[in-house]
């Protein structure tokens, strides 16, 4: 099996599954297709609706006489009309709801193996969320057995295998379960047993069992979320990393007279127009729909759902591109208080979140509420101004709400006549805590949008971390500015304005702090600092550090980039692994030259960092080989063994010295 991240958000990814029918991108839903009755042509499923990939039942394809026939002589891919990926179903479910099947374990692997399959699923066992944990621990056991004989089965050309996190509603249970599939050679992993717990909408369970499973899992897996295809949940698991889904809800809804969106299902049968553009809606009125023959109509409902379907897949690839999935998410989340109670609910893996959460994005952070803080993109920064960013010892700052972005060039015209005349150090109150005016620029807090006026979850967090940032910064007084307060404030502030290089010095010092550690100050100290700006903007652009270019700092988020002479510098004052990404001796001479880092190749990596960190590219002696930019976090690093892990920027240009 081989999958590969081309691009991502967090836990959420664009990925590239390859299987012998092409390169299926994900994340991708698979309609399921039953193989006698076909609701939907799969060529129209591709071709109309654009889906790449199916899944069907190969356990009843295998019990009729004649399909089974036929799928052994022509091969799955003729049965269905269908040249893409086809993934493969068990039986399970059957097995489930009627006790016994008529097949063992090996027989309907070998089955799906002859047919020519490219994702085949073992028999396993499907337990009841309100099963007993005892009974989830002794399915699990049986069902583990069964992917160990899986892979030991002998096949000319064996297809990818599809071994499921099972566990019921026993979050214990699903942890172990994958953890020990981390132990089988590589595979998809769908997390099975969800369907009942999505019937009876219960959402924060679904995403326990969701974050659990996918904690445990290597990151490298492509993970498949069994049974889950109703539009509403998509983005919620998209945002928790997985990548297949699969329904066959379209078809079992139209029999039903019942139509998905993305806020939820509707009955035809109350509707008296339709909410909704897609084809079907645009051609057929509601009262015209009913009026159909039972057939027609299925068939027509099917195919709204289809386009819904369609419409939100691609909705969350687009969301994961943008890097807004989680406001996708968020938006999908308030039309079901449930599904809404599933989100805040992630603030329980707020590690697991905040290990994959890049260190800026290239769009602004929409703010709404409380619900929104459970991005751990929120109590990283925070916690990263109180760390990284000491203030001086009985120092004086204003504290005030800023009024637009930058926060610095949108103050009151007391306060900003004041500082005309003497330097008065600033400090923000926004939904992000405090924020010192020298990070006014950088991401995300001069690219957040938020209400004026805050709930009052949120605002009783920044004011917790106000007072935590006093406390830190012990002796630093804080005065609320306010236009009576401008008297005190020219009283206590008398020192001379900033000239501009001042200003961009100290810009250039509070972002290294913030972005890369406290430590990393002392690659300025004591040595001539020179910025140069934007003649339009008058925003920093490059950093001159003994005349040397050493930094540049980013137009769309403000943080710094590194030139090789800059990783250099940072490099003789961050001890070893700090920042450090370490590569097999044999392919340093490769990233010196310029050449990105793969994967395979990385030895070693600084736990710390996450991905689109800048980092330092060194051997297994600590020479510098190159400098660029983290694509992958640590562990997935780790797990992965194709694609970018880091993109360089600039390489030594020869081989690291002897």
């Amino acid at each position: 099996m081989e999958f590969e991240v081309k691009a991502r958000d967090g836990l959420a990814r664009i990925g590239e599954l390859k299987t012998a029918h092409g390169v299926l991108s994900t994340p991708a839903l698979l309609p399921v297709v039953n193989p006698n009755l076909r609701e939907v042509p799969p060529s129209e499923l591709r071709d109309t609706f654009g889906f790449k990939a199916l899944i069907t039942n190969a356990y009843i394809i295998r019990r009729s006489p004649e399909l089974r026939q036929r799928a052994l002589k022509e091969g799955l891919h003729a049965l269905l009309g269908f040249d893409g990926p086809i993934m493969t179903d068990s039986g399970t479910f059957q097995q489930h709801i009627y006790g016994e099947v008529s097949a063992t374990n090996e027989e309907i692997l070998r089955f799906q193996f002859d047919i020519g399959t490219d994702i085949a699923t073992p028999l396993d066992l499907f337990t009841e969320p309100d099963e007993s944990e005892a009974k989830a621990r002794a399915d699990w056991a049986e069902t583990f057995k069964r992917y160990g004989e899986a892979f030991k089965l002998e096949a000319a050309r064996r297809p990818t295998l599809a071994c499921a996190v099972q566990g019921g509603s026993h979050i214990k249970v699903r942890a172990e379960a994958a953890q020990a599939l981390g132990s089988l050679p590589p595979c998809v992993h769908p997390i099975g047993g969800i369907v009942p717990i999505m019937e009876g909408e219960r959402y924060p369970l679904l995403a326990d069992v969701i974050a659990t499973s996918k904690a445990g899992l290597p990151p490298s897996r492509p993970v498949h979320l069994f049974g889950a295809g109703h539009p509403l949940v998509i983005p919620m698991a998209v945002m928790l990393g997985c990548d297949l889904f699969d329904s066959s809800s379209y078809a079992k809804y139209a029999k039903d007279g019942r139509m998905l969106y993305p806020d939820g299902t509707r009955s035809l049968a109350d509707l008296v127009e339709h909410p909704c553009s897609c084809p079907v809606c645009s051609r057929h009125s509601p009262n015209e729909l009913r009026a159909m023959e039972e057939k027609e109509r299925t068939g027509q409902l099917a195919r709204h759902n289809l386009y819904v379907l369609s419409g939100e897949i691609r909705g969350a690839r687009q969301a994961v591109r943008e890097e807004s999935i989680a406001e996708l998410a968020e938006s999908r989340a308030r039309a079901n208080p449930r599904l809404f109670e599933a989100l805040r609910r992630l603030a329980q893996y707020g590690d697991l979140l905040e290990g994959a959460e890049p260190v800026s994005r290239a769009r602004a952070v929409r703010y709404f509420d409380s619900t929104s803080a459970v991005r751990p993109i929120v109590e990283r920064t925070r916690q990263r101004v109180l760390d990284r960013l000491p203030a001086a010892q009985g120092a004086f700052a204003v504290l005030l709400r800023p009024k637009g972005t930058p926060y610095a060039r949108r103050l009151p015209h007391g306060l900003a006549r004041a500082r005309l005349k003497a330097h008065i150090p600033l400090v923000f109150e926004t939904i992000w805590g405090p924020v010192p005016e020298e990070l006014d620029e950088a991401w995300p807090f001069s690219q957040t949008v938020a209400p004026e006026v805050w709930d009052g979850e949120s605002a009783s967090r920044v004011a917790c971390a106000v007072e935590s940032y006093a406390r830190t910064h012990e002796g630093l007084q804080l005065i609320r500015y306010a236009d009576a307060a401008l008297p005190l404030i020219a009283e206590r502030f008398t020192g001379a304005p900033r000239s501009e290089a001042q200003e961009g010095a100290a810009r250039v010092e509070a972002t290294l702090r913030y972005e890369f550690g406290e430590a990393a100050a002392k690659m300025l100290e004591g040595r001539a600092v020179e910025v140069t700006r934007s003649r339009r903007t008058r925003k920093i652009r490059t950093v001159m550090v003994e005349g040397e270019h050493a930094l540049s700092m980013r137009a769309y988020d403000g943080l710094l980039t590194l030139t090789f002479v800059g990783g250099a510098r940072l490099k003789a004052t961050l001890p070893a692994p700090a920042r450090r990404v370490q590569v097999e001796d044999d392919t340093a001479p490769f990233n010196a030259q310029g050449r990105s880092v793969f994967s395979k190749f990385v030895a070693a990596a600084d736990p710390s960092l996450r991905p689109g960190d800048e980092v330092l590219v060194v051997d297994s002696r600590d020479h510098l080989a190159a400098v660029g930019r983290l694509l992958l976090s640590p562990p997935e690093i780790k797990s992965f063994k194709f694609g970018v892990a880091v993109q360089v920027r600039e390489g030594a240009k020869s081989p690291a010295p002897a």
